[in-house]
């Protein structure tokens, strides 16, 4: 049973830099060992210590400080946190427990930092991500936090994890509100309530650099980003099949979505060009010259108007300069 001494009676007020003075008889008796020679040695003060226990021990700020040293003498400030004790409250200490140390001025000091693992909104967002999997929810999902800087300062040195104890999910709206144990598997783990939003995840293609028109959007001239599906207008390209070899209608800028009516594909005949028109037919081969009346990508029928007749015919776009004319359209080319 742990006895507060009289030490605790004339400190018990005291409060340094957050620290409330306590003095615990938790002696034993590996504290009343023969002296060694490190019993010999000078007493030194500790100016900085990191402390794991709930407590301040004698012999956490001092080096040598006799039969007392596990002697328990404040509180330990809260993880990740400092307390301050100044010369004054050094001085009652090393006094009230014959430890032979004096300050030398006044700005003597001892720094007490209280070991800890920070977990921040990485650790906890990954856990409500992996809660949320029990939903069945398609496609990737990515979970943002109420308040995106929160972070705890939870006792221990281990790993920073947390742990969802407890979540209520609003399909419609993506709304969750959870309690979340960090560390995670701390029997005193701090616990909190967080709320927030998940959103579906779209892998999108979209340009490395600007492309002007009727440029040829090339599989190297693309690059993936990640959109909120929500977010995303229903005809934007998420293949990227639907972009290899399509030209933009006007120039594009890099990293933006692309929709579909942004792109063609190339204008392989343009208007006014002189073309070649062909007929193939079994072993018959014909060919002419002709002047296209308007723009065609490959596979459109465009209208073509033959040079020695003047007839204008429809004709099918093959390759650059080039067109290909179906049989119906046989007579018109004579």
């Amino acid at each position: 049973m742990h006895v507060l001494t009289p030490f605790m009676h004339l400190m018990r007020t005291a409060v340094f830099g957050g620290a409330l003075v306590v003095a615990v008889n938790t002696a034993t008796a590996d504290d009343f060992l023969p002296l060694s020679e490190d019993d010999l040695a000078p007493t030194t003060l500790n100016a900085s210590i990191v402390v794991d226990e709930s407590v301040i021990r004698l012999g956490d700020l001092f080096t040598n400080a006799g039969e007392h040293t596990r002697q328990a003498v404040a509180y330990s400030p809260k993880p990740g946190k400092q307390s301050v004790f100044d010369a004054r409250w050094l001085a009652k200490a090393a006094s009230y427990y014959r430890v032979d140390w004096r300050p030398e001025s006044f700005d003597v000091q001892s720094v007490v930092t209280r070991s800890s693992v920070t977990v921040t909104a990485k650790e906890i967002t990954a856990a409500i991500a992996e809660a949320l999997s029990e939903y069945n929810l398609s496609g990737d999902l990515t979970v943002e936090l109420d308040n995106p800087l929160l972070r705890v300062h939870a006792a221990g040195g281990g790993l920073p994890s947390a742990i969802v104890e407890d979540i209520r999910y609003d399909r419609k709206t993506g709304r969750f509100a959870a309690i979340v144990a960090a560390p995670a598997g701390d029997p005193a783990a701090t616990r909190m309530r967080v709320s927030g939003r998940s959103y579906r995840i779209l892998h999108i293609p979209v340009l490395a650099e600007r492309q002007l028109r009727d440029d040829i959007i090339r599989e190297a001239d693309i690059i993936w980003i990640e959109a909120k599906a929500e977010r995303m207008q229903p005809d934007v390209i998420i293949d990227e099949n639907d972009l290899i070899g399509m030209s933009p209608k006007r120039g594009l800028r890099a990293g933006i979505p692309i929709r579909q009516t942004d792109v063609r594909r190339p204008i392989l005949v343009k208007r006014g060009a002189i073309v070649t028109i062909r007929l193939t037919s079994g072993g018959m081969s014909l060919s002419a010259q002709g002047r296209a009346q308007e723009n065609g990508s490959k596979g459109d029928t465009i209208r073509v108007s033959n040079s020695q007749s003047s007839q204008v015919i429809e004709a099918e776009v093959d390759k650059a300069g080039s067109v290909v004319v179906r049989m119906p359209q046989l007579l018109a080319m004579n």
